[in-house]
């Protein structure tokens, strides 16, 4: 967020708010499979499920499918990644309904970040807060406006604090917003994937400062306070990701407090995969697709070999 991304690709507005919906190329993520015949997991999330800076194929949506067709005989599985970087549960929802719902999915992923009751847009090849635009438009032009517009210590020390605010400061979040913004758009897309016969959950993907990692998962929800809650209330399954790193070296599975390298997408991936088993969320089966080659194709995997 704050930087220019010259390969993101602007969609038109769509949806009742005109939420914005902007992509980066990537080559390497396998397509739908027309006409599959199996289990399809549909995730959606923002750049820590992208996943960012790394191949799809150490991401936790193409490793969770590799482990659910090598361990599962109740398979095909095909798990389709349509998450992309700078994203929200606005644009989440928005793509749900495009794109997502027309796959007819068992089940849908969402990952919830710390940001995703920030409101994101694209302006010139550069994601940024609405909060920030708007602050910007405000100044109604002179000096204070060609700074924002050009200076990028400016635009660093904005930024900067609000990251600090909502990874220090979640519990300051205004409820209404976070209702508005969170709560309320995936209380829609549950009812869209239930009504046409699918499952729903939600993987809480928090943001964990190094000087608190030694604290324990206790506390921790996903960075939208109150989430946990809502979401017992209202009957959605949640994944609290929090302890499937802690007591891992922050180095070998991070590479910054929210974004993890493959190592981190790897046990994220384990985690996930034994959660969904115990919450009934896939068919269970031991011993593998035996022949399944197809699908070990799609997903760059010999056969007999591991992620």
């Amino acid at each position: 967020i704050g930087q220019e991304h010259g390969d993101v690709v602007p969609d038109a507005a769509y949806g009742e708010d005109g939420v914005t919906v902007w992509r980066r190329p990537h080559p390497d993520r396998p397509p739908p499979e027309p006409g599959f015949e199996g289990f399809r997991i549909l995730v959606l999330g923002d750049s820590v499920l992208e996943p960012e800076n790394l191949p799809q194929a150490e991401g936790t949506a193409m490793r969770l499918e590799g482990l659910l067709n090598q361990r599962l005989s109740s398979g095909p599985f095909e798990v389709v990644n349509l998450s992309e970087g700078g994203w929200a549960t606005v644009q989440e929802e928005a793509v749900l309904l495009r794109e997502g719902l027309p796959l007819k999915p068992d089940l849908v992923l969402v990952g919830v970040t710390p940001n995703d009751a920030q409101r994101h847009l694209l302006r010139d090849g550069t994601i940024l807060l609405v909060d920030y635009v708007d602050l910007e438009e405000a100044r109604g032009g002179g000096w204070g406006s060609l700074l924002f517009r050009h200076s990028a210590l400016v635009n660093w020390i904005w930024i900067s604090s609000k990251r600090w605010d909502f990874s220090k400061a979640a519990s300051r979040q205004d409820a209404p917003t976070v209702k508005a913004r969170v709560f309320d758009p995936l209380e829609r897309m549950a009812g869209q994937v239930t009504g046409q016969g699918g499952r729903f959950a939600i993987l809480c993907l928090s943001g964990i400062p190094e000087d608190r990692w030694r604290e324990g998962p206790e506390g921790y929800d996903c960075g939208v306070s109150g989430l946990r809650e809502w979401a017992l209330d209202a009957g959605i399954p949640l994944l609290n990701t929090v302890p499937a790193l802690v007591g891992h070296p922050i180095p070998e599975i991070r590479m910054d407090h929210i974004h993890m390298l493959p190592r981190g997408h790897e046990l994220l991936a384990e985690r996930v995969f034994e959660w969904l088993l115990s919450e009934g969320l896939v068919p269970a089966g031991g011993g593998g697709v035996g022949g399944s080659g197809q699908v070990r194709a799609r997903i760059g995997i010999s056969s007999g070999g591991t992620l």
